[in-house]
């Protein structure tokens, strides 16, 4: 693993543990298969390092990403660990959205999108099939056997992670997530 990766990897590590959530967080992903689409890009490759680290070596974070957005030929954003696969795919095909739910997923957080907002008014058939077919894709895989964690869940950890009371507050909604 590159000198950069590991500095990420640490960083991430340290705020989950500097924000004293990495233990609750832990036990709730611990052992779990996580997707993560547009886990290449630079929220999803953050996101990533967090999730390899909370769901530990019996789990797996499972990227799938086109890598329209970072223009490269290889997902150089995404880190190197033992739990962590990126498939090159589209949430548009159905292929590669069966491949990676073969993987057993249980949480998926969908950060897949036509790259920026210029794009979306230049090409609004394509912003279309990415933001919105897609979605449609991944719930209607996702189906009864898996509960779809998306943006509100992220808005919820940010919320939480500004109070003094962060841990429980985070519980609390994992909580109402999870029944």
């Amino acid at each position: 693993m590159s000198h950069q990766r590991l500095d990420r990897l640490k960083l991430v590590q340290d705020y989950l543990v500097k924000a004293g959530i990495i233990e609750e967080l832990g036990r709730y992903y611990e052992g779990r298969n996580v997707l993560v689409t547009g886990g290449a890009g630079g929220i999803g490759s953050n996101l990533t390092i967090a999730l390899s680290i909370l769901v530990g070596e019996r789990g797996k974070v499972i990227v799938l990403d086109n890598l329209s957005s970072i223009k490269a030929p290889r997902p150089w954003n995404v880190i190197s660990a033992s739990n962590v696969m990126f498939v090159h795919g589209d949430v548009r095909s159905d292929i590669d959205l069966k491949r990676v739910f073969k993987e057993d997923i249980s949480i998926v957080f969908h950060l897949a999108a036509f790259f920026a907002n210029q794009n979306s008014v230049d090409y609004p058939e394509v912003s279309a099939e990415v933001d919105v077919i897609g979605q449609i894709k991944l719930l209607k895989l996702s189906g009864s056997f898996m509960r779809l964690v998306d943006a509100l869940f992220m808005e919820v950890m940010v919320r939480c992670l500004s109070k003094r009371t962060s841990s429980r507050c985070i519980s609390r909604h994992l909580t109402k997530l999870t029944k």
